[in-house]
């Protein structure tokens, strides 16, 4: 979580993002680059569609596929609070 707030801090202060961060771990090991080319569209277009993640988060779908856990809500907050206080943010 230190990654990531880290990340979600430096997006509002560089103005390139909002208030998120992303971080990838493997075997305990934080990945810092990803490379990617295809878009979400197109990885759904071969059947490949991550839709069904969102439409769980929305509650649209039931979960049967996979464990998903909310955690640190109040502290992934902060950099939300942050960037509600810029008055020069880019609203999107």
């Amino acid at each position: 979580m230190d990654e990531f707030m880290k990340e979600a801090f430096e997006g509002i202060g560089l103005r390139a993002v909002g208030p998120f961060g992303a971080v990838i771990v493997k075997d305990n090991k934080v990945i810092p680059l990803i490379y990617y080319g295809a878009t979400q569209d197109d990885a759904k277009d071969i059947g490949f569609d991550d839709s069904y993640i969102y439409e769980v988060l929305q509650n649209k779908h039931s979960n049967e596929k996979m464990k998903i856990c909310q955690i640190d809500r109040e502290l992934c907050l902060e950099p939300f609070r942050k960037y509600e206080e810029d008055e020069e943010r880019t609203l999107y």
